[in-house]
């Protein structure tokens, strides 16, 4: 989470678990009744990412679809399925006002969604700062 919490793992059953990263070296899943372990209803949730507001959590996953989930809801509630993508959906930013995401599939297409109306079509890219998590790839200088 933006706060530093909590961390969310994706895992290759669909489902995500909500670690409490206050406990230092020791991680816990969060109380279920917390909504500390939630399935997407998708294949493989391949990455997540926490909005740099820390209302919305984005999932991507190997069947091709990005997830959004309300945070303020326990259990996390989804609020929108995105489709678009033509392969798995390995890779998402947000804009730095929680505004945008960016999503990169494993064919390298990326696509733009307006946040939190997310089930509208593919937008072209925003004109708004992007807060990068990991890199996709290193070019040689």
């Amino acid at each position: 989470s933006e706060s530093g919490t909590v961390v969310a793992v994706a895992l290759k059953d669909g489902s995500v678990q909500l670690l409490d990263a206050t406990l230092g070296a020791d991680p816990r899943l969060v109380a279920r009744g917390e909504g500390g372990s939630f399935h997407t209803g998708r294949k493989e949730a391949c990455v997540v990412r926490f909005s740099p507001c820390g209302g919305w959590l984005a999932v991507g996953s190997r069947d091709k679809m990005l997830d959004l989930f309300d945070t303020r809801a326990t259990p996390y509630h989804k609020v929108c399925e995105c489709a678009g993508h033509s392969s798995a959906v390995h890779h998402l930013d947000w804009a730095e006002d929680s505004s945008w995401i960016q999503s990169c599939s494993s064919d390298y297409e990326l696509l733009f969604w307006k946040a939190p109306a997310l089930p509208e079509a593919p937008a072209s890219g925003p004109a708004v700062a992007v807060r990068p998590h990991t890199k996709l790839t290193d070019l040689p200088a």
